[in-house]
């Protein structure tokens, strides 16, 4: 069952989407390599420092340590665009499918 947005939420959406239109209108290539502004901010605090996954998941090699810390980094920015964003089926698919590979 979907529950309604808050307010906050609807207009946060609506302006992600006119950023959108605005970075398309402007004609900025999405190509390799190439900055796109603006660029919004990631919101802090949901992904976990990689230090906390190395006290959490102990390793006494420090390059496994460190590997597996910025991979469930990762996990957690993938968390959180499940989480937090509504997009087509095939988007979440693959959101899921690179999370688990």
């Amino acid at each position: 069952m979907k529950h309604d947005n808050p307010r906050i939420v609807v207009e946060a959406s609506r302006l992600l989407q006119q950023i959108e239109d605005e970075v398309r209108q402007k004609g900025v290539q999405h190509s390799m390599g190439e900055t796109i502004e603006p660029k919004i901010g990631f919101p802090r605090g949901y992904v976990r420092t990689a230090s906390w996954f190395r006290r959490k998941y102990s390793c006494h090699i420090r390059t496994i340590a460190d590997h597996v810390a910025y991979t469930l980094q990762f996990h957690d920015v993938l968390r959180w665009l499940l989480n937090r964003t509504d997009h087509s089926l095939t988007a979440r698919q693959m959101v899921i499918k690179y999370g688990v590979v």
